[in-house]
């Protein structure tokens, strides 16, 4: 058996074909597929379609300059969100270019979506564009493996472009019908990387059938779709390993993940680093560490120069270590050493006020993916940790140099409603949590730990 914990917070035993990943909005499909490449014909074909007129579709459509075949599914909040900008291309270039909806789920289903979650209903619409469901044929004349997914398709019937949602714009669909060529990336040249299956050393580590035991890795930037930021932990007790990979990282970003043991990534971006307010970087080379639009580099660019991919596998045994491994790995290769200092900081401290527990939970348990139940005019805390609360006064208050900390020893989850006008103020803050949760912001000194990031000369 092989568990796989994936940072989602989602742990699977691999008994099923397919794993979802909400966070970053794709899928994995596997399907038997003909393959059609860039500069392939597509062959004619004649499918079923909503929003027709009850007409049967031709692929691609006679008489226009281009056609989009726009593959999404009903969890990937990616594809949902990019329809006001389908649409409108749509209606901006009218009958110069068709843009079809394909999706491999029932139409039933994707009304049952539509319907459950009360955010998507209240903001994004199903599109008044050809629409194709239940589909297996597309899916098996092109490599579909992440979501969204759109296969462009000129007047001749040619795949021109296989791209992502950043590339499906004005401009680029005016260079198409002018004949014009894109400079885009193409994501069926990317290489796809199924990292629950195999590790990102396979080819050069793989030995008369059997994977090293042992190992720690650091690559260059990788170009493969889907993989940057991606973070995997695999806990496999079939051969009693563990592996960690995180890919397509700044160094930053690899240093924050290892110092909080894997709970945050850009410690500007991490409540575990109070978002930045606990982390000092002494080098003398700002620009491997930020991206800058002075230093004449595109973000890709530095992207490529500037991202880095890490794998550790090791002993089941050792899995506790994994992240001091890491650490040290990262120190060692990129020439720097961390400092841990304790120093005493002005904090504001959440604490109880008295005995009565008006901060209990009405819930059993969190809130939907795309249901969160909040909105624009309060901060909700809903079936939290005081922790959780602190993280997101931490957040709230990023420009404020005071620490936030939780000395509440309260064990249960929370429910907490503040409206931003309150929030906007510590002060207010502090007063309203007083008088309706029995809680209190003290400010006072304590020792906190400080994270320094030094140049090792």
């Amino acid at each position: 058996m092989m568990v796989i914990n994936f940072n989602a917070n989602i742990r699977i035993t691999i008994n099923v074909c397919f794993v979802l990943f909400f966070s970053i909005g794709f899928y994995m499909l596997e399907l038997k597929t003909q393959n059609l490449n860039i500069g392939d014909k597509v062959p004619e074909i004649t499918i079923k379609a909503e929003n027709t007129g009850n007409k049967q579709l031709t692929l691609p459509k006679p008489g226009t300059s281009l056609t989009i075949l726009a593959f999404w599914y009903g969890a990937c909040k990616g594809c949902i969100t990019n329809f006001p900008n389908l649409e409108y291309l749509q209606n901006k270039f009218n009958d110069k270019i068709q843009i079809i909806l394909v999706n491999f789920e029932s139409q039933g289903m994707i009304d049952s979506t539509f319907k459950k979650y009360s955010v998507i209903s209240s903001i994004y619409k199903l599109p008044k564009l050809p629409s194709i469901t239940n589909d297996t044929l597309l899916h098996n004349l092109f490599t579909i493996e992440y979501y969204p997914h759109y296969v462009w398709i000129d007047g001749q019937g040619v795949v021109k472009h296989v791209t992502s949602t950043e590339e499906v714009n004005e401009q680029n669909i005016q260079a198409i019908i002018l004949g014009n060529s894109l400079n885009v990336d193409d994501k069926s040249k990317e290489l796809i990387f199924r990292l629950s299956k195999t590790t990102l050393l396979r080819e050069l580590f793989y030995y008369n059938g059997e994977l090293p035991k042992y190992y720690s890795a650091i690559t260059r930037y990788i170009p493969a779709r889907g993989l940057d930021g991606l973070i995997t932990k695999i806990v496999d007790t079939l051969n009693n390993s563990v592996r960690i990979s995180r890919n397509n990282m700044s160094i930053i970003d690899l240093f924050g993940n290892a110092l909080s043991k894997g709970r945050g990534v850009n410690p500007y971006n991490s409540s575990f680093f109070d978002f930045g307010k606990r982390i000092r970087i002494n080098t003398s080379d700002s620009i491997k560490f930020f991206f800058n639009t002075s230093n004449k580099l595109s973000i890709d660019e530095w992207r490529r120069e500037n991202y880095f991919s890490y794998e550790l596998v090791l002993p089941l045994a050792q899995e506790s270590k994994a992240f001091d491994y890491m650490l040290s790995d990262l120190e060692r290769y990129f020439n720097l050493k961390v400092n841990r200092k304790t120093e005493t900081r002005k904090c504001f401290i959440l604490i109880r006020t008295s005995e009565v527990d008006r901060i209990k939970t009405k819930y059993t348990q969190g809130r939907n993916y795309f249901d969160p139940g909040k909105d624009s005019t309060s901060l909700d805390i809903v079936y939290a940790t005081t922790q959780q609360f602190v993280d997101r006064l931490s957040s709230l208050y990023q420009s404020n140099p005071v620490i936030f900390l939780d000395e509440t020893q309260y064990a249960g989850r929370i429910d907490i409603k503040i409206k931003n006008d309150v929030a906007a103020n510590i002060y207010q803050l502090k007063k309203y949590l007083k008088q309706t949760y029995d809680l209190d912001l003290i400010e006072s000194e304590r020792d906190v730990c400080i994270y320094e990031l030094n140049d090792v000369f």
